[in-house]
């Protein structure tokens, strides 16, 4: 009896047991369903960790689930620390795939774009990471569309989506190795559980994620067939047939289509920020056809956002506006056609040769032809006698000359400062000449680039373009150049070698302590240090609490500094100079000691942060470093030689 009522038990378990499993099959059906459909585009795979070098080979995949055309204009995203790329006029057709390259340059498509390396310029975290998608510019819980973490659920941009409804708190994806990718099991279905992400060990870019599953094919309307009347026919005499003569024709050869040409034509030179012509023809089109025309221009023939093009309302619009917004051109009969207009080529950047290009865009579609490129000089509207003499000296009393105006009217002054920091009063456009010691030597933090530092503030420096400027750590350097800005940070642009001297004088900058709160434009170009608690970590950009606020510390590729392990929770010193890109403010560490990281507390011993029992860290570089350690030495074997005397005692 007892062993029958066993048995009843365990069939009951086992009934209930199945039950259940059924119930949370169908809620797990459902939601994947309903989820699912709440969705437009979504991140279908991302490669963060590619094998070898990581710059320029990670990319996101998005896809478009549904049946129906979807245009990412204006949408933005984000998948490293202060980087978002916004989307221009591009669309993603129905179940089709767009791949995102990040931190690359490349020619976009249809089916590829490249973010580049300046609007985006650091890579994806390789032990975690996220990837967020928004409708929109503007960030927040109503437009964000869709998001992945992954190694880590300490992920910026979380809160949006848990807000949202379109994520789980605490939810991250496990990640796999370098060379693998983190996509869904079935295209476009994201629930927003962790069992809808595999890792692949072969990446599916652009392609089907799961070969074995195949999308519900869109379903398209079929119309609806109206039969035609047709009249009762009324039947005719036949007619008498005449014999036709017999007529050989002539044979005509059909004349093979010629493809449709785009050629432009621009002058050889022109200036920064001046408005310049340029003639675009058509050629081999089709009649009274209608087309869109932008220039683009770069410096190195793979990043192509260099110029503006006059369109609607008489602005100019960047590369990337809608095409609405350029001119328009409509071929002739013979499917020819010529439009002329201006462009600009935008300042900021170092003069010397630029390629060019006319894009034109067909109306009725989205095929977009390209013309050969050409070749432009483009220069500063400075005039080239503001030249000084590279032997004076620096001279202790400001001196004022002025110039004729440049051509936006304003008077341009040459000066000649006592300080840095006396460039507060200066204005922008203006030409000066002041010193400061090297912090940072050419090509350390970006080519072409360096920064100096006197003591009262420092600035960043662009040398002459294909120049270079050898200049060691320490050495006074008399600069003259143009006040200016690049990215919203202020500079001095060099325009001639001549405008360079490296000076015998040696005076080495210490770091400026921020012991509390952020940095802002009053630290800008100055070297200075910072200790605190890592807060975030992304790829090669962490962000330090100081006790008053989140500090951004970059780690730039050309520096060749290997990032040290760390995570949320560890401590850092860090030392570099104070950058700042379109507003937001960051570290850029020089060598690879100017990184350490603990898992406990840092201790301070004369003016140096020491590691716990690793070795000291200097920040001052000095005689007594060595003395210091010699002493700790000494207590130590003078504490063992006391041990051992009392053993001997006893």
């Amino acid at each position: 009896m007892e062993d029958n009522q066993k048995t009843i038990t365990k069939v009951l378990l086992a009934v209930f047991c199945a039950a259940g499993l059924i119930v949370y099959m169908n809620i797990t059906s459902d939601q994947h369903s309903v989820l699912a459909a709440t969705h437009d585009v979504v991140i279908n795979e991302v490669l963060f960790d590619p094998n070898g070098t990581d710059t320029g080979l990670e990319w996101i995949e998005l896809y478009n689930p549904v049946c129906s055309t979807i245009s990412l204009l204006g949408y933005s995203i984000t998948a490293s620390s202060g980087d978002y790329y916004v989307f221009g006029d591009v669309s993603i057709a129905p179940r089709d795939y767009l791949v995102l390259h990040w931190n690359a340059d490349g020619s976009d498509s249809e089916s590829e774009l490249f973010t580049g390396t300046v609007v985006v310029d650091s890579n994806m975290g390789n032990s975690s990471g996220y990837v967020t998608l928004y409708s929109d510019s503007v960030r927040n819980e109503t437009t964000i569309v869709d998001y992945v973490a992954y190694g880590s659920s300490s992920q910026p941009w979380i809160s949006h989506a848990i807000g949202a409804g379109i994520w789980i708190s605490d939810l991250y994806i496990p990640i796999g190795v370098s060379g693998q990718s983190l996509g869904l099991f079935q295209d476009g279905i994201d629930a927003n559980v962790g069992s809808d992400w595999l890792v692949f060990d072969t990446p599916t870019e652009g392609s089907p994620n799961n070969v074995l599953v195949t999308p519900t094919p869109c379903v398209q309307a079929t119309p609806t067939m109206v039969p035609t009347v047709l009249p009762t026919p009324v039947v005719s005499p036949t007619p008498t047939v005449i014999p036709t003569p017999t007529v050989t024709p002539t044979l005509v050869p059909t004349p093979t289509p010629q493809p449709l040409s785009v050629k432009l034509t621009v002058p050889s030179s022109t200036l920064f920020e001046t408005n310049t012509p340029f003639s675009v023809e058509i050629a081999h089109g089709v009649n009274q056809e209608s087309y869109r025309v932008k220039i683009e221009a770069s410096f190195d023939a793979h990043v192509w956002y260099k110029a503006t093009t006059l369109g609607k309302d008489d602005k100019f619009y960047a590369w990337n506006s809608s095409w609405d917004n350029f001119p328009s051109i409509t071929t002739d009969r013979l499917g020819g056609a010529v439009v002329n207009g201006s462009f600009k080529i935008k300042s900021g950047d170092i003069p010397g040769n630029y390629v060019l290009r006319a894009k034109v865009k067909r109306v009725t579609d989205d095929v977009v032809i390209t013309s050969f490129q050409e070749t432009v000089v483009v220069s500063e509207p400075i005039p080239s006698v503001l030249t000084p003499s590279p032997s004076r000296t620096p001279d202790l009393q400001d001196q004022v000359n002025v110039l004729p105006d440049d051509q936006s009217g304003h008077t341009v002054s040459l000066r000649t400062l006592d300080t840095i920091a006396q460039l507060s009063e200066v204005t922008h456009g203006d030409v000066v000449t002041l010193s400061g010691s090297v912090v940072s030597k050419q090509g350390v933090l970006g080519t072409g680039f360096m920064y100096i530092d006197d003591g009262t503030d420092g600035i960043l420096l662009s040398v002459p373009n294909g120049y270079t400027f050898s200049c060691d750590l320490g050495r006074v350097v008399l600069v003259t150049g143009e006040y200016k800005t690049r990215y919203g940070e202020d500079m001095l642009r060099v325009i001639n070698a001549d405008d360079l001297l490296c000076t015998d004088q040696i005076i080495h900058r210490v770091s400026r302590e921020i012991e509390s709160g952020s940095i802002g434009k009053s630290d800008e170009g100055q070297l200075v240090s910072i200790y605190g608690i890592v807060s975030e970590t992304s790829g090669d950009v962490f962000t330090i609490d100081n006790g008053g606020s989140d500090v951004q510390v970059v780690i730039k590729e050309s520096t060749g500094i290997d990032k040290p392990k760390m995570r949320v929770g560890y401590y850092v010193w860090a030392v570099g100079v104070v950058s700042q890109y379109n507003g937001t403010y960051r570290i850029l560490p020089r060598f690879q000691e100017d990184v350490q990281v603990s898992s406990v507390p840092f201790s301070r011993v004369l003016g140096s942060m020491v590691l716990p029992k690793t070795a000291i860290v200097p920040i001052e570089q000095g005689w007594w470093v060595s003395l210091l350690g010699l002493g700790t030495l000494l207590m130590y074997l003078a504490a063992l030689l006391e041990q051992v005397n009392a053993k001997r005692q006893h």
